[in-house]
């Protein structure tokens, strides 16, 4: 039988490195959550910066539901060594979480987003796994009518999973690929549904946010270009770059 939670309590992890011009806009964006019942993990992937540490205390304002880590050494592996250590660091520190989402320091979502899955939640019986729509480019993810537990690769990412914490423990550590870590959102979503015992629903819920919804010309191409040919989209970033710096 499925846990009942008076109040379900999450815990969002937010890997970063060196990239400190995402983070006030990030905070701000989840401290508007209209659901209350949170937790913010901001976990640098080491070693220590001092800018990373300011910008996080200096935009959280005192507000006792942000935290922030750092990780012992720096592993440059997309974020999965941070996020297991988020992982880690609440399953031993903070037994009251009870879901883990993995929600990245230049993801954008609206006000109600925690408010919506806490919804989903209570309404699919608490599952181990619920996936939850995120925009990503052209498109919303997951995509839907296809088998939950058998998405093929590029049809789900790491902004689509809320984890209960023991399930997030269980699976994550296991199913890093050290030769593949740009796709470890999906072994570790492969391992969760691998697992007969694991319950895995999809939220019926419109999409949260916005993939990359912080960085500006990537949202505005999505916008209001036509979806490119892939060569043409591999290289349009690239030249706007150019000619137009960062500043």
């Amino acid at each position: 039988m499925s846990e009942v939670f008076d109040v379900i309590q999450f815990g969002i992890i937010t890997p970063t490195y060196k990239r400190a011009r995402f983070l006030p806009s990030f905070i701000e964006n989840v401290r508007r959550q209209t659901y209350s019942s949170w937790t913010l993990t901001i976990v640098h992937d080491g070693p220590a910066s001092e800018e990373i540490a300011e910008t996080v205390s200096q935009s959280a304002m005192g507000e006792s539901r942000i935290r922030y880590l750092e990780t012992p050494v720096h592993r440059g592996d997309m974020g999965n060594g941070p996020r297991l250590f988020g992982i880690q660091n609440i399953a031993e520190t903070m037994p009251t979480i009870q879901y883990i989402l993995f929600w990245d320091d230049d993801n954008k979502f609206f006000p109600d987003a925690l408010a919506n899955i806490d919804q989903a939640i209570r309404e699919t019986g608490n599952p181990d796994l619920l996936l939850v729509p995120i925009t990503h480019k052209w498109r919303s993810l997951p995509s839907r009518g296809l088998p939950l537990r058998a998405l093929p690769m590029g049809h789900v990412d790491t902004g689509n999973l809320c984890v209960k914490t023991d399930t997030a423990n269980k699976h994550f550590a296991k199913s890093q690929h050290q030769s593949d870590f740009y796709h470890h959102d999906f072994y570790f979503y492969r391992s969760i549904c691998d697992d007969q015992s694991a319950r895995v629903c999809l939220a019926n819920i419109d999409n949260i946010g916005c993939y990359d919804g912080l960085r500006f010309w990537e949202t505005i191409r999505w916008k209001v270009w036509p979806r490119p040919l892939q060569i043409y989209d591999t290289k349009f970033m690239r030249q706007i770059r150019r000619l137009i710096p960062r500043g």
